[in-house]
C-alpha cells in the first residue's frame, strides 16, 4: 500500500502558515497569493509545503519536504 499524504489547501495567510506548521499539517498554498510574512512562515515550517503557481496557464507545482 502507497502512503499518500493530504495537504491543507489555501493557506496563505502567516498566521493559518503557523498554525498547521505547529499542528504538524502538511501546508499547501497559491505561491502567487503570498506575502512576505507568509513566505516566511513557510521557511520556518518543519514538515513539507505543496505550492502551487495559479498564475500560469500551465500550473506550475512545486513540492518542498
Amino acid at each position: 500500500m502507497k502512503e499518500i499524504t493530504a495537504f491543507a489547501s489555501g493557506v496563505n495567510e502567516a498566521r493559518e502558515i503557523a498554525g498547521f506548521a505547529l499542528a504538524s499539517v502538511p501546508i499547501g498554498a497559491s505561491a502567487s497569493d503570498l506575502r512576505e510574512d507568509a513566505i516566511q512562515a513557510i521557511l520556518r515550517a518543519a514538515g513539507p509545503v505543496f505550492l502551487v503557481d495559479c498564475r500560469r496557464v500551465n500550473f506550475t507545482i512545486s513540492l518542498y519536504v
